[in-house]
């Protein structure tokens, strides 16, 4: 499908290694952009994160990195031809070498997460720097969130499971509390797969959660309600 349509936008995704996926639109729908005036989606693809932010708040500019060339020209085309044109805007770079005087309210990332040193590497390169660790480390990605972020703001991004003790260690050493965690099961019958995470600098009140994308049948479409919710306002199936 090149072009992934949802209720307000159009992303098209020919260009991208990683298409959009449920990881990204989870993570767009459930981060909290209350008092968010600057966010910084790091690693965008598509694109998708910041057009859903833009969605959601109506006050904020979104500024988007990405280091792919190809991926990077498509996400700015999709910004260009969305409603929220004059407040996105997209950089050619990698996150380790991105400048900005002034500091981001929350950051938000759908990073890539398989492990270079442990898994395979997928045959298409684009499709590899993607999805895997190479270009971006869990300790780079942390140190460049911790070195963009306000001191009031917040970081958010969404993992598998196995990686939550790693990264949250990683994220302490660079001054990144965890304070607010959403377990993701595939399925009611499942165990978690994924996890939504939220750091800050700040000492904040911690919550904890879970979410279920489907329910118990064997009906693919059998979505749950509260995942229903989470994505009523993105996703033309609802």
């Amino acid at each position: 499908m090149s072009v992934f349509k949802f209720k307000q936008f159009s992303v098209h995704q020919d260009a991208c290694a990683m298409k959009v996926g449920t990881d990204a639109t989870l993570l767009g729908a459930w981060a909290d952009l209350k008092n968010a005036e600057n966010i910084l989606d790091i690693g965008t693809g598509t694109g998708v994160l910041a057009l859903m932010a833009a969605q959601r708040n109506t006050a904020a500019n979104i500024t988007a990195v990405e280091l792919d060339e190809a991926a990077y020209h498509q996400a700015k085309n999709n910004f260009d031809i969305s409603p929220w044109a004059n407040r996105l805007q997209v950089f050619h770079s990698s996150i380790q070498d991105f400048e900005r005087e002034n500091k981001f309210d929350l950051i938000i990332s759908n990073p890539p997460f398989y492990d270079h040193t442990k898994h395979l590497k997928a045959a298409e390169e684009q499709r590899r720097l993607a999805r895997s660790t190479d270009t971006l480390t869990y300790a780079d990605l942390c140190a460049s969130a911790s070195r963009l972020l306000s001191p009031e703001g917040s970081f958010q991004l969404i993992l598998p499971t196995v990686a939550e003790d790693d990264f949250v260690k990683i994220a302490a050493a660079n001054q990144l509390k965890l304070h607010r965690k959403t377990f993701v099961f595939p399925k009611a019958t499942k165990a978690a797969n994924r996890m939504l995470m939220a750091f800050s600098k700040a000492e904040k009140s911690y919550s904890e959660s879970s979410l279920s994308i489907r329910n118990a049948g064997s009906d693919h479409q059998d979505y749950s309600p509260e995942f229903i919710e989470l994505l009523r306002d993105f996703l033309i199936i609802f």
